[in-house]
C-alpha cells in the first residue's frame, strides 16, 4: 500500500504493488491489473487526480480490497479532501482492521478535521471486547477456526488413542483449550462480518452541514457539522438522515452532505 508516512524512504510503487494480491485472485482479465498499476504510478508521480479516477473505476467494476480504498484514501488526503479520505480509511479499515499503516493514517486525518468531539464513555470490557474482534478480518478468523479445529481433532485422537496416562492428559487438556479457541475465533468471525456487512456508520464529505431538529428545511438549527466528521444512520426519510455523533447528540441531516462508509451493493 501507498503510506503517506513511508513514501520518502520507499519506493511507493513497489511497496503498492506487494499489495494487489488479493485483487488479482479476483481478475478475470489483465485490464485491472493494469488500471492498478496506473493509478499506483499516477500517485508516485504526484498525479492525485488522474490517481483518484483510476482507483475509482477499479471500484466501480467491482473490486473491494483494503489496499485500494487505502490508496484511494491517501489520494484524497493528499488533494486536502479530508472528508473523503476519512470515508476511503474507514471502508479500508472495515476490511483490514489489523493493518497498522490503515490505522495511522486514518487517525491522523481524522486529526485534521475541525470538528473534536469527545466519545460517549462506554464500558471498558466492550471495548477489550470489539479490541479483540479487531485483531484480525472476517476471514482470518474463520481460518483460524478451522485450523484450530483440525489441531483440536488430533488432540481428541491423541486422548483417545495414546497408551500413556501422560499423553491422555495432555490430550484431553490441550482438546478443552482448544475447543474454546475454535468457539472464541468463530464468534469473532461473525462479530467481524456483522460489524463490516452491517455498519450504519457515515462521514460528512461537505465541507460543513447543518444539523436540523426535522426531516425538513424549516426544522430547527441544532448544531453545525464540518467534513471529516463521523456519526452513526439512525434512519433514513425522504432525502433526510437521523444522526447521532459519537457523543450522543441527535439531529437530521441531508443526505447529500454525507456518505456511508459501507458501500450500497445493487
Amino acid at each position: 500500500m501507498l503510506s503517506l508516512t513511508s513514501l520518502a524512504q520507499k519506493d511507493s510503487a513497489s511497496v503498492a504493488s506487494d499489495d494487489v494480491a488479493s485483487i488479482k485472485k479476483q481478475e478475470e482479465t489483465g485490464e485491472s491489473t493494469t488500471s492498478w498499476d496506473k493509478a499506483n504510478r499516477a500517485y508516485s508521480e504526484g498525479q492525485f487526480q488522474v490517481a483518484e479516477v483510476l482507483y475509482m473505476q477499479l471500484i466501480e467494476e467491482g473490486y473491494q480490497d483494503a489496499s485500494l480504498y487505502y490508496n484511494l484514501g491517501n489520494t484524497y488526503f493528499q488533494q486536502n479532501q479530508i472528508g473523503k479520505a476519512i470515508l476511503n480509511y474507514k471502508r479500508a479499515y472495515l476490511a483490514n482492521p489489523s493493518d497498522k499503516d490503515i490505522q495511522y493514517n486514518l487517525e491522523l486525518a481524522q486529526s485534521k478535521t475541525k470538528d473534536k468531539i469527545d466519545k460517549l464513555p462506554s464500558f471498558f470490557l466492550f471495548e477489550w471486547i470489539d479490541s479483540i474482534r479487531d485483531l484480525m478480518d472476517t476471514n482470518t478468523w474463520a481460518e483460524t477456526a478451522i485450523f484450530l479445529l483440525l489441531i483440536d481433532l488430533c488432540m481428541i485422537m491423541l486422548w483417545l488413542l495414546a497408551n500413556s496416562l501422560g499423553i491422555r492428559k495432555l490430550g484431553f487438556y490441550s482438546a478443552i483449550l482448544l475447543t474454546v479457541l475454535v468457539v472464541v475465533s468463530i464468534v469473532n468471525s461473525f462479530r467481524s462480518a456483522n460489524h463490516v456487512y452491517n455498519s450504519a456508520e457515515a462521514v460528512v464529505t461537505s465541507s460543513a452541514a447543518l444539523i436540523k431538529s426535522s426531516p425538513s428545511d424549516s426544522g430547527k438549527d441544532l448544531f453545525v457539522v464540518h467534513e471529516g466528521t463521523s456519526l452513526l444512520i439512525k434512519q433514513n426519510l425522504d432525502g433526510w438522515n437521523e444522526v447521532e455523533l459519537i457523543d450522543g447528540n441527535k439531529g437530521w441531516i441531508t443526505s447529500s452532505a454525507i456518505e456511508k462508509v459501507l458501500i450500497d451493493k445493487e
